[in-house]
């Protein structure tokens, strides 16, 4: 037990150096906060007693099986291949692949979701857009997207009052609805959002019902709106109803598509496109560049432009980049797991290689016994193999039963995720399979690599 403890604090203190050193490098992906040790002694004396904790655990058992041993078969060496010893060392075996294919496979789909999120359809066009904040003047908004329009490389244009993505939503609005006969017919609640005539054109969203927003709509006074299916579905509403005072009514004019304006931790809400003069205030603005611009260059050309209507150091991003920004943590976790399925897998392959040294070693006569007997090279390698192998398709298969509750729990936090398929499973399988059989024969080769003779006379 003594020489378990040891060996762990040993460990401990090269942990903790491995810690300090990679506070030196920059942009870790699981060091997210400076990592300062005298503000952390509580961390460090509790990683202490862990690791004192681990080594006392993980001696008793063999230690108690050790000294319960009797004299003539410790004397003959024979320990190992008892009955509990080829229990004990199985089943540490198997709980190390068992751990290795939880971690590996839910890795494995998290990247895959990681994947799916950032290319999945939101409903509207979403490459070569770059988008901006610029607190223009309303009375300038239009001078400054035609501007906008003649820069080299900017194929279209358009603006609205806020990102068309957000983590919050749009505004919330509550409205009462009228119909033509200004009767009363149902409160709706939606999400609004402002847009200039051109919004549909720009971002692929389509029209199912009514018409297309038109340059004149935004010169009037009254104002229109285009809710998407949700907010007709769910509050029954139909054209050329409308709410708001009669001077400055709000007319529905058609229907659209739904599309997520909000990540896709949340379902699609009901959603309304207004478009107008009055109230309006076209704050966000988005710029399609054709394939092969320089996005740089026309960065740097609107930032200069938006100088003359009083806005500078504007923020200029692609929406692809906006997009995946929202799932940042997402992709933390998928790195993260990376490196502890590396640790896993390690832990494992290492667990395997030495359980094999070891066995190899109690085995080395018979293994000489049988090369001399004629078997070939090749059949102890299969042999060996084939145990090892074993272990490993039982508990990956017993790992099955708790990646797939993990995975489901996980997938709570997404309305939309991609298809767990028996191909993420067969992959993982493979991949752990294959680097079992690496480590095996390698190991088995290495062992066989002696005279068998000379073996048996040793």
């Amino acid at each position: 037990m003594l020489e378990y403890v040891v060996l762990a604090l040993i460990a401990f203190t090269v942990a903790v150096g491995i810690v300090a050193l990679c506070t030196l490098i920059p942009k870790l992906p699981l060091l997210t906060v400076p990592v300062r040790f005298a503000g952390n002694v509580g961390i460090l004396l509790l990683t202490l007693l862990m690791s004192v904790a681990a080594g006392v655990v993980v001696s008793i058992v063999p230690a108690r099986m050790v000294t319960a041993v009797s004299p003539d078969v410790a004397l003959k060496g024979s320990y190992g291949f008892s009955k509990a010893g080829i229990r004990l060392r199985t089943a540490f075996i198997g709980l190390q692949f068992f751990l290795a294919s939880v971690i590996l496979t839910c890795t494995m789909y998290v990247a895959v979701q990681n994947r799916y999120l950032k290319t999945y359809d939101m409903g509207f066009q979403t490459k070569n857009i770059l988008g901006f904040p610029a607190n223009i003047n309303h009375t300038q908004v239009d001078s400054f997207v035609n501007a906008i329009g003649q820069l080299v490389g900017v194929e279209k244009f358009t603006a609205t009052s806020c990102p068309i993505v957000r983590k919050s939503g749009y505004v919330l609005y509550g409205r009462p609805v009228l119909n033509e006969r200004e009767e009363n017919v149902t409160n709706v609640e939606f999400n609004v959002m402002q847009i200039m005539p051109n919004f549909m054109d720009f971002f692929g969203v389509k029209l199912l019902e009514g018409r297309l927003p038109q340059d004149s709509d935004s010169i009037k006074y009254n104002q229109y709106v285009f809710f998407n299916r949700k907010a007709q579905e769910t509050n029954h509403l139909q054209l050329n109803w409308h709410y708001g005072e009669k001077m400055m009514k709000t007319t529905v004019v058609g229907f659209v598509q739904d599309f997520h304006f909000r990540p896709l931790f949340d379902t699609i809400q009901p959603l309304g496109l207004e478009v107008g003069k009055y109230g309006q205030i076209l704050q966000y603005f988005y710029v399609k560049y054709g394939e092969g611009a320089d996005t740089s260059v026309i960065a740097r050309e609107i930032r200069q432009l938006a100088k003359e209507f009083g806005c500078d150091n504007l923020e200029i991003s692609t929406l692809d980049d906006d997009i995946a920004g929202f799932y940042e943590k997402e992709a933390g976790l998928s790195k993260g797991m990376f490196i502890l399925c590396g640790i896993a897998v390690l832990l494992a392959l290492t667990g395997v290689a030495g359980m094999l040294l070891l066995e190899m070693t109690y085995r080395r006569p018979e293994l000489g016994l049988r090369q001399i007997f004629g078997s070939s090279t090749g059949q102890l390698l299969a042999r060996a193999n084939g145990k090892y192998a074993l272990v490993c398709t039982v508990a990956f298969l017993l790992s099955v039963t708790v990646s797939l509750p993990l995975i489901g729990h996980w997938l709570k936090l997404f309305v939309c995720h991609a298809p767990i398929t028996v191909w993420l499973f067969v992959i993982a399988y493979l991949i752990l399979l294959a680097l079992t059989v690496l480590v095996v024969t390698v190991q088995s080769a290495l062992s066989l690599r002696f005279e068998p003779v000379e073996t048996v006379r040793s």
